[in-house]
């Protein structure tokens, strides 16, 4: 669930930043223009590169995490089933007559 929410807020972002980039342009012409605002304009571009930044940033984290989580349980049942397999190798040559051993053979 938490996969496709992340994915879905990808897309979104995808989607809006033609929209960023075109307002941030925006506001760079009208600062080489000499607009008198343009320090404002300035601080307020920067401040929205650091914002969208940090959004990707976050769902870039989630993404990870998502994909992470969801390896988890096959890198676990993979190491039970490991764990499960030592246990009756070594029941094989300990003691090799019990009946779980006998059945491996």
């Amino acid at each position: 669930m938490l996969e496709k929410k992340t994915q879905s807020l990808q897309t979104e972002v995808d989607n809006h930043e033609p929209r960023i980039n075109t307002v941030c342009n925006n506001g760079q012409k009208l600062i080489d223009e000499g607009h008198e605002d343009a320090a404002e304009f300035s601080g307020l571009i920067s401040e929205l590169h650091k914002a969208w930044q940090e959004l990707k940033d976050a769902i870039e984290k989630a993404t990870r995490r998502s994909v992470a989580q969801r390896a988890r349980p096959a890198v676990s049942v993979r190491r039970q089933r490991s764990r499960e397999l030592d246990e009756r190798a070594r029941a094989l040559h300990d003691g090799g007559g019990s009946r779980q051993g006998r059945n491996l053979r």
